[in-house]
This record gives C-alpha cells, structure tokens and sequence, in this order.
C-alpha cells in the first residue's frame, strides 16, 4: 500500500505522486506517515520533507513554514514560500 502526496506552494504543484513513507517536519516535532496513520492537520516547521519512493529518498525544503492534511492515506501539503 502506498502514500498519495501532494506538495504544492502559491505558485505551483511541485510534486504529485506515491510514496512508500513520508517524514514531515511540524510545529509538534517530525511526523513520520505510513499508510494506515492517523488522519491530523497540522502546520508545517522549517526544515525538509523527506518521502520515500522505492529505494531512493527524496527531499524538499519546507523554510517557509505552510501546512499539512493527512487523510486515509492522502497527504496534501501546502508551503508559504
């Protein structure tokens, strides 16, 4: 089973598609998302999300904070920058 992630900012999609995990820097500390988690919304903290697509793992800057939906194995991010 597998992660459906969407990460977008104001101006554009920057990524779409699976993953087999996903590591989210929050206000709360790092989520760490497999599928089955917990559905949450959450704002984001500066730092990298890091997800996992088959072997290789991946990462993009979150410095301008945004936030974050997880819903049954949905995760839709939002960045400010």
């Amino acid at each position: 089973m597998l992660l459906n992630l969407r990460v977008a900012n104001k101006k554009k999609l920057v990524f779409e598609g699976e993953a087999d995990f996903c590591e989210i820097p929050t206000e709360a500390g790092i989520e760490g998302i497999m599928p089955k988690h917990i559905n949450f919304i959450a704002n984001l903290a500066p730092g990298k999300i890091k997800y996992k697509t088959g072997k290789k793992i991946n990462e993009i800057d979150t410095a301008g904070g945004g936030f974050v939906e997880v819903s049954n194995d949905n995760i839709n991010i939002l960045l400010d920058s």
